[in-house]
Protein backbone atom coordinates (compact mmCIF):
# COMPACT_ATOMS: atom_id res chain seq x y z
CA UNK A 1 0.00 0.00 0.00
CA UNK A 2 1.47 3.16 -0.90
CA UNK A 3 1.14 6.26 1.39
CA UNK A 4 -0.18 9.58 0.40
CA UNK A 5 1.27 13.13 2.19
CA UNK A 6 -0.23 13.66 5.34
CA UNK A 7 -2.71 16.07 3.68
CA UNK A 8 -3.71 14.02 0.91
CA UNK A 9 -4.89 11.21 3.03
CA UNK A 10 -8.26 11.46 2.76
CA UNK A 11 -10.11 9.78 0.35
CA UNK A 12 -8.95 6.41 -1.84
CA UNK A 13 -5.89 5.65 -0.15
CA UNK A 14 -4.77 3.06 -2.37
CA UNK A 15 -3.98 5.59 -5.10
CA UNK A 16 -0.74 5.45 -6.82
CA UNK A 17 -0.59 9.33 -6.79
CA UNK A 18 2.45 9.72 -5.35
CA UNK A 19 5.07 7.18 -3.99
CA UNK A 20 5.67 8.43 -0.43
CA UNK A 21 7.04 6.27 2.25
CA UNK A 22 5.62 6.31 5.60
CA UNK A 23 6.44 5.10 9.28
CA UNK A 24 3.72 5.16 11.88
CA UNK A 25 5.17 5.25 15.07
CA UNK A 26 3.76 4.05 18.84
CA UNK A 27 6.17 4.66 22.09
CA UNK A 28 8.19 7.10 20.97
CA UNK A 29 8.79 10.22 22.07
CA UNK A 30 9.78 13.07 19.95
CA UNK A 31 13.52 13.07 20.35
CA UNK A 32 13.49 9.40 19.20
CA UNK A 33 11.39 10.26 16.50
CA UNK A 34 13.28 12.97 14.98
CA UNK A 35 16.62 10.28 15.90
CA UNK A 36 15.05 8.00 13.58
CA UNK A 37 14.34 10.73 10.74
CA UNK A 38 17.73 11.83 10.92
CA UNK A 39 18.62 8.10 10.26
CA UNK A 40 16.28 7.82 7.96
CA UNK A 41 17.44 10.60 5.80
CA UNK A 42 20.91 8.68 5.58
CA UNK A 43 19.67 5.84 3.54
CA UNK A 44 16.48 7.24 1.26
CA UNK A 45 16.78 9.77 -0.90
CA UNK A 46 13.18 11.43 -0.27
CA UNK A 47 11.66 12.25 2.53
CA UNK A 48 9.67 9.34 5.17
CA UNK A 49 6.48 10.31 6.39
CA UNK A 50 6.79 9.97 10.21
CA UNK A 51 3.51 9.51 12.22
CA UNK A 52 2.28 9.12 15.50
CA UNK A 53 -0.36 6.68 17.05
CA UNK A 54 0.88 7.70 20.43
CA UNK A 55 -1.86 8.61 23.07
CA UNK A 56 -4.27 7.72 20.42
CA UNK A 57 -4.88 3.90 21.57
CA UNK A 58 -8.84 3.93 20.88
CA UNK A 59 -8.26 5.30 16.83
CA UNK A 60 -7.66 2.78 14.26
CA UNK A 61 -4.91 2.88 12.19
CA UNK A 62 -7.18 3.79 9.08
CA UNK A 63 -8.33 7.09 11.57
CA UNK A 64 -4.99 8.24 12.78
CA UNK A 65 -3.50 7.62 9.20
CA UNK A 66 -6.26 10.44 8.01
CA UNK A 67 -5.03 12.70 10.15
CA UNK A 68 -3.31 15.84 9.59
CA UNK A 69 -1.49 16.78 13.23
CA UNK A 70 0.82 14.40 14.88
CA UNK A 71 2.71 14.66 18.16
CA UNK A 72 4.17 12.33 20.09
CA UNK A 73 4.07 11.60 23.58
CA UNK A 74 6.40 10.13 26.45
CA UNK A 75 8.44 6.80 25.21
CA UNK A 76 6.83 3.30 26.42
CA UNK A 77 8.26 -0.20 27.12
CA UNK A 78 5.31 -1.27 24.37
CA UNK A 79 5.95 0.17 21.23
CA UNK A 80 5.67 -0.22 17.60
CA UNK A 81 6.39 0.97 13.85
CA UNK A 82 4.35 0.15 11.20
CA UNK A 83 5.75 0.22 7.96
CA UNK A 84 3.95 2.24 5.34
CA UNK A 85 4.52 1.66 1.66
CA UNK A 86 7.89 0.40 1.99
CA UNK A 87 9.61 -2.49 -0.24
CA UNK A 88 11.12 -5.74 1.31
CA UNK A 89 14.91 -4.80 0.83
CA UNK A 90 13.98 -1.01 2.61
CA UNK A 91 12.48 -2.06 5.31
CA UNK A 92 15.73 -4.90 6.31
CA UNK A 93 18.08 -1.23 5.81
CA UNK A 94 16.06 0.13 8.29
CA UNK A 95 15.88 -2.73 10.36
CA UNK A 96 19.76 -3.38 10.22
CA UNK A 97 20.39 0.31 10.58
CA UNK A 98 18.11 0.73 13.34
CA UNK A 99 19.77 3.06 16.09
CA UNK A 100 21.16 1.25 19.18
CA UNK A 101 20.66 3.92 21.70
CA UNK A 102 16.66 3.34 21.29
CA UNK A 103 14.95 0.81 22.92
CA UNK A 104 13.87 -1.51 19.84
CA UNK A 105 10.41 -1.99 19.11
CA UNK A 106 8.14 -4.44 17.21
CA UNK A 107 8.16 -3.69 13.46
CA UNK A 108 5.20 -4.37 11.27
CA UNK A 109 3.76 -3.35 8.13
CA UNK A 110 0.46 -2.23 6.97
CA UNK A 111 -2.68 -4.99 5.87
CA UNK A 112 -6.21 -5.19 4.76
CA UNK A 113 -6.87 -6.14 8.08
CA UNK A 114 -5.07 -4.30 11.27
CA UNK A 115 -5.57 -0.95 8.94
CA UNK A 116 -9.39 -1.17 10.71
CA UNK A 117 -8.12 -2.45 14.03
CA UNK A 118 -7.57 -0.07 16.83
CA UNK A 119 -4.08 0.98 18.14
CA UNK A 120 -4.53 -0.83 21.18
CA UNK A 121 -5.53 -3.70 20.21
CA UNK A 122 -3.01 -4.14 17.31
CA UNK A 123 -0.42 -3.35 20.08
CA UNK A 124 -1.83 -6.58 22.09
CA UNK A 125 -1.90 -8.51 19.02
CA UNK A 126 1.92 -7.79 18.42
CA UNK A 127 2.67 -8.35 21.91
CA UNK A 128 1.25 -12.05 21.66
CA UNK A 129 2.80 -12.52 18.05
CA UNK A 130 6.23 -11.93 19.72
CA UNK A 131 5.28 -13.63 22.45
CA UNK A 132 4.63 -16.56 20.54
CA UNK A 133 7.64 -16.46 17.72
CA UNK A 134 9.87 -16.18 21.11
CA UNK A 135 8.50 -19.44 22.37
CA UNK A 136 8.97 -21.25 19.51
CA UNK A 137 12.53 -19.88 19.11
CA UNK A 138 13.38 -21.50 22.59
CA UNK A 139 12.19 -24.92 21.64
Amino acid sequence: MKLLKVNQLRGDMNTDKENSLGLLLYGFSAAEAGLLKEKTESFHESDIIFLSASEREEFTVKDILNMSEHSFGQALDERFIMFLGFHDDLIMKFMKSFPSNIRRPIFCGLTSSNIEWKVSYLMNHLIEEKRKFEKVSDD
